[in-house]
């Protein structure tokens, strides 16, 4: 089971006054504004402990915690015992060169 991932970060200076929206796209900029904007509503970002609104202001040392939801595991997707015939360097190649007839 794959656990959510946990973005923890005090807010400095150039944070203060600024929405707390805003800050989270500049901090984490591999996530969206559509995900950040779902996680806020998911109650998963906390501001000093309490779950925090998008139009939140922000002050200097605030204490947020961003919480990813962890991946769901793929529908319908399972392990397959497949033969497999695993052939050396030794079997597949002479003197450097591919075999005739492929690569």
């Amino acid at each position: 089971m794959t656990h959510p991932s946990v973005h923890e970060f005090t807010a400095g200076p150039e944070d203060a006054r600024q929405r707390l929206d805003m800050i989270l796209v500049r901090h984490l900029p591999a996530f969206s504004r559509s995900k950040i904007q779902s996680l806020v509503k998911a109650g998963r970002v906390l501001l000093n402990g309490k779950p925090a609104r998008s139009s939140e202001e922000i002050h200097e040392g605030d204490l947020l915690r961003i919480e990813e939801e962890a991946p769901k595991p793929l529908a319908g997707a399972h392990p397959e015992d497949i033969p497999l015939s695993i052939l050396h360097g030794e079997q597949t190649r002479r003197n450097g060169r591919p075999p005739r007839g492929g690569p």
